[in-house]
């Protein structure tokens, strides 16, 4: 086995107001990340930078594709809508509402995943599924709870794996 060290990122020692909070990186896709800096966020797509026009507090990122990725607010506060899917010009394509208290998202070639911390599962709406699978349009197509009711309960779902299939 080798191992490959490469810098993908990184921050000026005299930059001192950059924080990253997100980050997801894809040797067929690059780098995209969630920071903030003098406590506005900022999009960071393959060292382009954007100033998304979204009302964030605890943000996700995501590839989904080469051309398209998702960004999430975590912490919902009565918004509508808390994922948007863009493409790397910082369009927002589509949003929909994914639930409150997510611990965790990933991307498959199935879609969406979304977990939940105990806010969400023993709050309202669809976070109270532990863990959903949305299709690209925001449609629930998997509901743990609901789907497997005989299952173990999920009271925090903490981690999520990622496969390499990532097209939806």
């Amino acid at each position: 086995m080798n191992i490959e060290a490469a810098t993908i990122f990184s921050i000026e020692p005299d930059d001192t107001y950059l924080t990253i909070i997100d980050a997801d990186y894809r040797d067929e896709y690059g780098l995209v990340l969630v920071q903030k800096r003098h406590n506005k966020f900022e999009l960071s797509v393959n060292g382009t930078t954007l100033y998304p026009r979204l009302k964030i507090n605890y943000p996700f990122v995501r590839w989904i594709d080469y051309k398209h990725f998702l960004i999430m607010n975590a912490r919902t506060k009565g918004e509508e809508h808390n994922l948007f899917i863009m493409n790397i010009d910082g369009e927002v394509i589509r949003s929909f509402y994914c639930g409150d208290a997510v611990q965790d998202i990933a991307v498959s070639k199935d879609g969406i995943w979304c977990s939940y911390f105990d806010e969400g599962v023993f709050g309202e709406g669809i976070s109270t599924e532990g863990l959903v699978l949305f299709d690209n349009t925001g449609s629930p197509t998997f509901q743990y709870h609901s789907h497997l009711p005989d299952a173990p309960s999920i009271a925090d779902c903490y981690a999520i794996c990622r496969g390499k299939n990532t097209t939806l």
